[in-house]
C-alpha cells in the first residue's frame, strides 16, 4: 500500500510522539514544555484567590464597622430613653405634691452642678424674681431635698440635706413619742456617702430604728410635716448630754433634675 509523502511524515510524527509518551525522556520533555504554562496558570489562580480573599475580607470589615457603629447608636438611644424616663418619673412625682397652706409650689429645673460638690450643692433656674429667698425649702418629688442658699435674680444655689451648712428643726416620730431635734448634713461632698444626722434630741429619748423624720415648722421658716427620712441604726449619746441618730434621706440627691420650690403665698 502506497502512502503519500505528507501521510508518511504524519505517521512518523505520530510514532515519535507515542515513543516519547511511554518513555521517561518523553515525559520529561513534555513536562519541561508544559512547565511555563503551569507556572502562569498557578500565578493566575493565586492572584484570583488573593483578590477574592481581599474583597471578601474588606466586605467583612465594612460590615463589622457598620454593626459596631449601629450598636453605639443604639446605646446612645437607650441612654437617652433612660434619661427621659427618669425625668418623666420626677415630673410625675412633683404632681403628687399636696397643697401646703400659705405656700405656693414653683416648678424648677437643675441647671448646673459641680462634680466636686455633687452631694452638697446645685443651681436651679429660679431666683429672686420668682420670690425665692435664702432658706426657701426645695423638694425633690414629695420629699425635702434642701434649702436655698445664695439667691440671684434668675437663679439660686441649693444646699442639700447632706450639706453640713444645711441645718433645720425637725420632729422625730418614734412610736407614741415625738421629739424635737436639729437635722444637719454629714455626708461627703462627692461619692456615695450621702447622709444626715439628727442631733440635740433629749438625753433620755427612746429613738426606734425606722422612726420617721419630718420638718417641725417651728420658727416659720419651713412648713411643718415635710418628709425627710427615717432613723437608720441605733441612736447614740453625745457628750453625756443629748442623743443623736443617723438619718437615711428619702430624696435621692444623686439624680435630681426637677424640683419644687415652696415660696410663701401672697396674702
Amino acid at each position: 500500500m502506497q502512502f503519500s509523502k505528507g501521510k508518511k511524515w504524519c505517521i512518523i510524527l505520530l510514532l515519535i510522539l507515542l515513543l516519547l509518551g511511554v518513555s521517561t525522556l518523553g515525559r520529561r520533555m513534555a513536562s519541561g514544555m508544559m512547565a511555563p504554562f503551569a507556572k502562569v496558570t498557578r500565578s493566575v489562580n493565586n492572584f484570583i484567590s488573593l483578590l477574592w480573599e481581599n474583597i471578601f475580607h474588606s466586605n467583612r470589615l465594612d460590615e463589622l464597622q457598620k454593626t459596631e457603629i449601629r450598636l453605639q447608636q443604639l446605646e446612645v438611644r437607650i441612654a437617652e430613653l433612660d434619661k427621659v424616663q427618669e425625668e418623666n418619673r420626677q415630673l410625675r412625682a412633683m404632681l403628687k405634691l399636696p397643697e401646703v397652706k400659705d405656700w405656693t409650689a414653683l416648678r424648677g429645673e437643675m441647671v448646673m452642678r459641680d462634680p466636686a460638690t455633687w452631694n452638697w450643692n446645685f443651681r436651679i433656674g429660679l431666683g429672686e424674681a420668682d420670690g425665692l429667698v435664702e432658706g426657701t425649702p426645695v423638694l425633690f418629688g414629695t420629699f425635702l431635698a434642701g434649702r436655698v442658699g445664695q439667691v440671684f435674680r434668675r437663679s439660686a444655689t441649693v444646699e442639700t440635706l447632706a450639706n453640713p451648712a444645711c441645718a433645720l428643726s425637725v420632729y422625730v416620730f418614734s412610736g407614741d413619742n415625738v421629739y424635737v431635734g436639729v437635722l444637719k448634713g454629714n455626708g461627703q461632698p462627692s461619692g456615695d456617702n450621702i447622709s444626715a444626722v439628727v442631733d440635740f434630741l433629749p438625753k433620755h429619748a427612746i429613738i426606734q430604728e425606722g422612726a420617721t423624720v419630718a420638718t417641725s415648722g417651728l420658727g416659720g421658716e419651713l412648713p411643718g410635716g415635710l418628709p425627710i427620712g427615717v432613723i437608720r441604726g441605733k441612736a447614740y449619746l453625745v457628750d453625756d448630754a443629748r442623743m443623736a441618730a443617723n438619718v437615711a434621706l428619702n430624696a435621692d440627691l444623686r439624680w435630681i433634675k426637677f424640683v419644687s420650690v415652696l415660696v410663701r403665698s401672697n396674702k
